[in-house]
């Protein structure tokens, strides 16, 4: 389901009590999550965790089971930095400056993007 967003101008999305089952097994149990204006949010945990649903209902792509979808934007972007490439061989940096230079952006621009992006890992 998806709704209109509360009050607090700062929240671009919102997924409130959301559960979500794949052939019957429960993935997400009653999870809420808030995203915010000019924040980055990171999803963390384990392989099998409910990491890239979340993504893919925050996203739009997939409906919830249950619970409440709510936006306040009609545009909203998404990045994903995996972790670790089971078969590439690339760090977080160099998959960052090849994504962005598929994406155009200028060298120096990228560079200074890719270097603010970075500090965010821990």
């Amino acid at each position: 389901m998806t709704g209109s967003i509360s009050p607090d101008e700062n929240v671009l999305l919102q997924l409130l009590q959301i559960s979500k089952s794949f052939s019957g097994t429960r993935v997400l149990d009653r999870i809420s999550v808030s995203i915010y204006r000019n924040e980055c949010t990171a999803i963390v945990g384990p392989n099998g965790s409910g990491k890239s649903t979340v993504l893919r209902l925050i996203a739009g792509l997939i409906p919830a089971g249950s619970g409440t979808r709510e936006v306040s934007v009609t545009q909203i972007k998404i990045g994903y930095v995996p972790d670790r490439f089971p078969i590439l061989r690339f760090t977080p940096k160099e998959y960052l400056l090849d994504m962005g230079r598929l994406q155009g952006i200028p060298a120096t621009r990228l560079q200074k993007r890719v270097e603010e992006l970075l500090t965010f890992l821990i």
